[in-house]
């Protein structure tokens, strides 16, 4: 509506500018020439100006109409407008009015669930912990009880054995044979227990040493020692992941491949990695295959070992590792012994530890 109004305006400009034209050209007026008759000259004269003024009216009778029409149109433009902010001020309003109802209304809601709410969670803790606190009160009461039955019935036995005692035997002396007595009945206890362990057929198995050449007939252990036979080093976690096997149903059976010695456990950066025990590695061996069982691990030492004396910083650059990466590597390969960490100046170069050298290593027999 506002361009509207700015090209009337244009054209109204331009339109006054045209008959400014005309009208002067209307009203130019010839000078009379030299000798001319004056009275001739004086009607011609007052023909004309009678004429200008007719135009003159004309002219102005025009450019009254042009701006009447302008002034309505500008005045419908306006009114087109306001009525336009009007419509668009009541929708404001009612779309506030309806978020603010909206609002007001929630609001009030959660204020009446709140409460409740708050009070219902409250009662049920008070009544977890009062049933809490009621069963440890009735299990120590319990306990008590027990301890108190069995005190009475020590009381009891000892006042027993105690009125067995021989006349003309001393307190003493009686003492020292019930105490003689306690032991060897013990003794005898235990000594009746294992042997019961060792000769006791079928249902006395489960708490036998199982032979060694038995102990791979289970097939769960079967699967755990072919599986340290084909990955040295291997630990517990890796084991029961890699054989989708129970935590403690692994730790069950490498406890018995342990105690049949079919394999040998070495402690690693707090770890036990498992190894075959039939000779097949030095103590060593083992120590460098469980401390290389990460690839980065294994590059560095690789590296070090083709490159003597070499820094972290060109381990870095040839390897493309993080320094810190390299950093943590080294201090672990450093504190497991198989490594040497020179100082030469302000800076260190790295070896590899004699007992690991393969071109100087003089390995202790396996186990």
């Amino acid at each position: 509506m506002k361009l509207n109004a700015i090209a009337i305006l244009s054209i109204a400009v331009s339109a006054m500018f045209a008959l400014s034209c005309v009208a002067s050209a209307t009203t130019a007026v010839s000078t009379p020439e030299k000798g001319g008759n004056i009275t001739d000259k004086a009607k011609e004269l007052d023909g004309v100006l009678k004429a200008n003024k007719s135009s003159n009216f004309d002219f102005g009778k025009s450019v009254g109409g042009f701006f009447k029409s302008v002034g309505g149109a500008l005045g419908a433009a306006g009114s087109a407008i306001g009525s336009g902010l009007v419509v668009f001020g009541k929708g404001l309003v009612f779309v506030f009015s309806v978020i603010g109802s909206g609002l007001g209304a929630a609001f009030v809601w959660l204020g009446k669930v709140l409460p409740p709410l708050g009070a219902a969670m409250w009662n049920g803790i008070v009544f977890i912990f009062g049933a809490i606190g009621s069963g440890m009160v009735w299990l120590v009461g319990a306990i008590g009880t027990a301890f108190t039955a069995i005190g009475a019935l020590l009381s009891n036995l000892a006042a027993l054995i105690w009125s067995l005692k021989p006349n003309g035997m001393t307190d003493v002396q009686y003492g020292a044979i019930m105490a003689g007595s306690a032991c060897g009945t013990g003794g005898a206890s235990y000594g009746i227990w294992y042997w019961v362990k060792k000769v006791a057929p079928g249902g006395m198995g489960l708490f036998t040493r199982i032979p060694r050449e038995e102990i791979l007939q289970n097939e769960t252990r079967r699967q755990i020692y072919s599986a340290i036979q084909r990955n040295p080093g291997i630990n517990m976690s890796q084991l029961s992941q890699q054989l989708n096997i129970g935590w403690g149903t692994t730790v069950h059976h490498v406890k018995k491949l342990e105690e049949a010695t079919k394999i040998h456990a070495e402690n690693m950066n707090n770890e036990r990695c498992f190894f075959e025990n039939g000779g097949t590695f030095s103590k060593e061996s083992m120590v460098k295959t469980a401390a290389l069982k990460d690839g980065t691990a294994k590059s560095i030492f690789g590296f070090i070992e083709k490159n003597p004396g070499t820094s972290q910083k060109r381990i870095c650059e040839s390897l493309g590792v993080r320094p810190s990466l390299v950093s943590w590597h080294v201090t672990k390969l450093e504190q497991e012994g198989i490594i040497n960490r020179n100082r030469n100046g302000k800076s260190f170069s790295l070896t590899i530890n004699e007992k690991f050298d393969i071109s100087k290593a003089k390995e202790t027999p396996a186990v």
